[in-house]
This record gives C-alpha cells, structure tokens and sequence, in this order.
C-alpha cells in the first residue's frame, strides 16, 4: 500500500505545535483508504516545552519524534528527517501555523505530475519586506536559470516522490539558508519535473525560526 510521509520541523512550537498537529491529523484521515500515511516531527532542540509534548505524541503512536539535545539548524534537522522518510511521498511543511491545511490537496491530486511539487505563495499576509526579497530572489534565478518556471522557489510547503528524496540525500545539500531553493535546483539539474501550485499564506506571527528577516539578504548573497 503506497505510503505517504508528513514532515514538519519544529523549534520553540509550543504555542502552535498541538493546534497544527490535531489539523494535519484530520486532514491526513481523509486520505483515501489505499493510502497510508505517517506523521514525522524532527525537533530541533527545543527549550520551551516542545520536545515534552512531542514525545507524549510519540508515547501514544501518534507521530515519529526525532530529537535534537542542541539546535542543528534548519538543513541538518531537513536532512534527519528525510533520512527518516521511507514512503512513496513526502509532504513536507512549514511549523507556525503559516499555511492552509486545505491547500494540501492541490498538491496531493497532482503528486504524479512532477517529481517536485512546490506551493507558489499568494495573497500573503507577511511583511512587505519578506515579499520584495522573495520576489527579488525568484526574478533573479529566473533571469539565471533563463527559466519562466520560478515563482516561489523556497516556499516551505512541497510535496515530492522517494526519487527526489533520494536524489536531496546524494546530492548532499549544502545551504544553510535557502534550502528549499537548492532542491529545486537540484530537481531542475537532474533534469527531473518541477511544478508550483498556488496556495494561501499567513506568515507566522512574530519573526521566523527558520531564516529571520535580518539573515536573508546574507543568505542571498
């Protein structure tokens, strides 16, 4: 039975994490019966209750917890939990409560139309700042890459096959900021399909855990 993975990575959720996994769970039910799913949570040192709670979920079957004593980062936690995935799919998400859960399924009913699917954000609600620097990041690899395809490069919600998984995993992933960009580079020079699908954004309420907005200038660069 095809099996499809749910990774998420959290640092410091407390405040959202129960919320966000009572969510996905309910949305992942509704998954067809001939399809399997498993949730993955690496968290990546957490000082704030997060790997408690967690682990209260590993304890009842719930989720996979893996965790981290100190703080990764960002790609090192990526990395532990696509090690982990072992699935026909893996939907990886974004933690803070950013997206619609609903939005899953616009990625889900095409997982067979590209080996990378990534959601294209708009109508976003973040700052203005965030949004230029996106814009500029993806009008500049446009330019680059002499491609019309990116949109949206390092959005945090994307679905992909075990193909591409393994493809992240020889590769060997080397940003630290913009991760998400190198696989979608990485999918582009293997020669491998890329699709973006539209989907709503919140932003998180407060600044980033991954790449706050002071680091993304540098990480650009």
């Amino acid at each position: 039975m095809p099996l499809i993975n749910l990774l998420l990575l959290a640092y410091n959720e407390v405040g959202t994490i129960n919320e966000e996994i009572c969510k996905w769970e309910r949305t992942l039910h509704l998954l067809p019966a001939d399809m399997e799913y498993k949730i993955i949570v690496v968290e990546d040192g957490s000082s704030d209750g997060t790997s408690q709670l967690l682990a209260s979920y590993h304890e009842q079957g719930r989720l996979v917890h893996l965790h981290e004593d100190k703080r990764a980062g960002y790609k090192s936690a990526l990395i532990r939990g696509l090690k982990a995935c072992g699935g026909d799919y893996i939907f990886f998400s974004d933690t803070g409560m950013k997206n619609d859960f609903n939005d899953f399924w616009a990625l889900y009913y095409r997982r067979d139309m590209a080996d990378l699917i990534v959601g294209r954000k708009i109508l976003r609600k973040d700052s203005r700042f965030r949004r230029f620097l996106t814009f500029s990041l993806n009008l500049y690899l446009r330019k680059l890459f002499s491609s019309s395809v990116f949109g949206d490069v390092d959005s945090g919600f994307r679905l992909f096959n075990r193909k591409s998984r393994n493809t992240f995993l020889e590769q060997r992933l080397n940003f630290r900021g913009f991760v998400g960009c190198e696989m979608v580079l990485v999918i582009i020079r293997a020669g491998m399909k890329y699709l973006e699908v539209p989907i709503q954004y919140q932003g998180r309420k407060g600044e980033s855990r991954g790449l706050p907005n002071r680091k993304i200038p540098k990480y650009i660069v």
